[in-house]
């Protein structure tokens, strides 16, 4: 998706904090979240990006695996630094020949015939598998109704 002046609300569910730069300094990725959930879940990543004094378009994108995701792009007006927020669906989940649950995670930058023109990989999206351990809350025995 193409960078919009559309306004957004910050990621209001818990994230930690990451730091990731790409190699041509146009994608700085600050958080994101969840770090783990089913297919379907939204992904939801928060960046600096500097197209470099581009005239050209340049589109993001998020990466989840090896699969590229459709993408809405967001402006977060409020910030000066980091204003870009990436909203994605976590796809179909496809069990590699390791056997684990978890995947890289990467942002995209794109020129308007497609290509990529820098890319960052900045964390992991473990998904919940039958025999995955989730992290269930259970209240306190006193709380059971």
């Amino acid at each position: 998706m193409s960078l919009s002046n559309s306004k957004s609300l910050l990621l209001s569910i818990p994230t930690t904090p990451i730091s990731s730069h790409s190699p041509n300094n146009m994608i700085h990725v600050l958080e994101y979240s969840p770090h783990e959930g089913e297919i379907g879940v939204p992904i939801t990543v928060r960046l600096h990006f500097n197209p470099n004094n581009s005239s050209d378009a340049v589109f993001l994108r998020l990466v989840v695996g090896s699969t590229p995701m459709p993408t809405k792009v967001r402006e977060l007006s409020e910030l000066t630094y980091g204003r870009w927020q990436l909203d994605a669906i976590a796809p179909a989940f496809e069990n590699p020949a390791l056997g684990s649950d978890r995947v890289p995670l990467s942002v995209e930058a794109l020129d308007k015939n497609s290509h990529v023109i820098d890319t960052v990989t900045f964390g992991e999206f473990a998904f919940w598998t039958p025999n995955s351990k989730r992290k269930l809350f259970l209240p306190p025995a006193c709380c059971t109704f």
